[in-house]
Parts: structure tokens; sequence; C-alpha cells
């Protein structure tokens, strides 16, 4: 049972009653008279209000108990899984290569090619790349050490992100949110995970031993490059409107960043850790960090688990039945 939106207070309200029009809207404008000029022009009747949402998260601990650097490696690897097989689809229309998935491995469910332009596609091709080569490196890794990779657990990529999507605006989504439509819906799916993995492996770092040091903190500058060019992406369309939603990308944006506090225990504490793109004085935020000293913030497993698992207790959300490894 998924443990988000337990309590509800100044919820996001979104109603869209939109007519059946052959004509096919732009995916962004740049101001909201053009979304009123569209709805206008294509007879679409469209109300948004948005307010502040607040959602209480009740959280499950997290045992750390003897975990061993292998434990550790596993576990990102069931991440890295997901990156690749996210971007792999966007890029492809097909999940990385099956003798990747180890022998027993699972084909994702609602792997789809998004419909990209030719820069887009070049940035999930890019993503998709590193990310399958970060599964290779982990599986070696793990080898190496003397362990055993674990599989590739079964992946959700389709409905969890309409249900992450519903969750950070407290309301059903019309039409349910996919990344697979077009560029900039692209860049929020890439957005869920990427800060994401800077976090987690921040975490890492903390609790490897020395001889995989240089490894996480590798991976994690990577996945950094990867975060900071999809904030970069979304920031240079921040004030532009996302059809067919009728709200700004910044908002959205701050959607998901709220919901992922949610998931870790800070949203609405002085110490809220996930940010947005937008800071509240108007500047860019390129580097979310909570403290004054432009150091990104770490993420336990649990406070990982509870994102990836959209709240669900031991799976659910992009992990339908839960990670494969101790750490789950």
């Amino acid at each position: 049972m998924s443990r988000f939106g337990l309590y509800l207070i100044d919820p996001v309200y979104i109603e869209a009653s939109v007519q059946n029009r052959s004509l096919k809207p732009p995916s962004i404008a740049k101001t909201e008279s053009e979304v009123h000029r569209y709805h206008y022009e294509s007879g679409t009747i469209f109300s948004i209000v948005l307010l502040a949402t607040s959602l209480t998260f009740v959280s499950l601990s997290y045992s750390a108990e003897a975990l061993t650097d292998l434990d550790i490696l596993n576990f990102a690897l069931n991440l890295e899984y997901l990156e690749a097989n996210f971007y792999s689809c966007a890029a492809r229309g097909k999940p990385i290569s099956k003798h990747l998935w180890g022998k027993k491995g699972v084909h994702p469910k609602g792997c789809t090619k998004a419909s990209l332009s030719a820069p887009a596609q070049a940035v999930a091709m890019d993503l998709y790349k590193d990310e399958e080569t970060h599964v290779k490196f982990l599986q070696s890794a793990i080898k190496a050490a003397g362990g055993t990779p674990v599989h590739q657990p079964l992946i959700s990529l389709g409905n969890p992100f309409a249900e992450a999507a519903n969750a950070a605006f407290n309301t059903t989504l019309s039409p349910p949110f996919t990344p697979y439509a077009d560029d900039v819906l692209f860049y929020h799916g890439a957005f869920i995970f990427e800060d994401v993995g800077v976090t987690a492996y921040h975490g890492a770092i903390n609790a490897v031993s020395a001889p995989y040091l240089t490894a996480t903190s590798g991976l994690m500058g990577t996945e950094a490059y990867h975060a900071g060019a999809i904030r970069t992406l979304l920031i240079n369309i921040a004030t532009e409107y996302v059809f067919p939603y009728g709200a700004p990308v910044q908002t959205i944006v701050q959607a998901i960043s709220n919901l992922r506090a949610m998931a870790d225990g800070t949203y609405g504490t002085p110490n809220q850790d996930d940010q947005g793109i937008i800071n509240s004085d108007g500047s860019n935020n390129l580097v979310p960090s909570p403290s004054s000293d432009a150091i990104p913030f770490s993420r336990t497993p649990q406070q990982v688990l509870d994102i990836v698992y959209l709240g669900g207790s031991g799976k659910g959300g992009f992990f339908p039945n839960g990670m494969n490894g101790k750490i789950k």
C-alpha cells in the first residue's frame, strides 16, 4: 500500500475538460496568454488552479546492520538497471542488452520509445550509453570482489511516472503523465531519477570501505554531470507552459522535488534537502544544496527506496516486486 498522501493540506486542484479536437497542441508555450490563446482557438475548455501542496509522509526505519560493500554495490546496481532501461527505452524503444540482465533477469514493463527531437534524442542516447556502462562496471566490480551481481528485477517504466505525477499534484492528471510524449516531458522524467542518483552515491561514499571510494565517487560524478545537464535543459524553459497541464515547467519540477522531499522526510522543514530548478529569489538552482557549502546532500538507502517505491513498503513504484539483494 502506498504511504504517500496519508494526510492532505492545501491540495493542488487541477480540473481539465478538453473537447475532442484534431488540433494537437505544442508541448510548451512561452506565456500564460499563449495557453489561453490555444484554448480559445482550439475550442478547449481548461481551467487550472495551483495551490501549495503539503503531504505528510510516514517513513519506515531502515536497518543498515551488517551491510557489506557488496550489498551496497548491488543496491547501486538495482538503481543502474532502472536508469539504464529508462534511457534505453526512451532512446531505442527496447531495454538494455539481455545478456546484462543476469540469468533470472526480467524484461521491464512499459518500455516505450519516446517521441523526441534530434537534440533530445541525442541526450537520451548519451544517457543510455553511460548508464548501461555503469551496469557493466558494477557487475564487473562485484564479480572481482568475489560476489554475485543481482539479476535485473522487474522494473516498471510506464504507470509509475503517472502515479508519481498524480502524487505530486494530489490529483489524477488527464491525460496521464508520460515521459515518452515529447522532449519536455522526457526531461521531467529524467529529473525524477538523476538527483536521486547523485544523492544515493553520495550516501554510498560514506558507507563503503576505502577500496570502493574511487568507484562510488566516480559514479556520483557522472550522475552529477547528468543531473546538471537535465537541470540546465529545464531551467532554459522554466517559465514556459507545459501542455496539456497548463502549468509552467518550474512549477511541475518543484512539485516533483517536493514529493521526493516528502519521501525522505524533510519536506516543509528548515532542512528540506530536495530543491527545484529556481530559487525563491528567482535565481537558477543547478546544485540542490540545503546548506551554504554548495555540496549536494546525501540520502540513505531507505530514503532512496521510499522514492523509487513511491512510498510502498518493501516494493512498489518503479520496482513492483522490490529490488534484488539485501538492501530492499
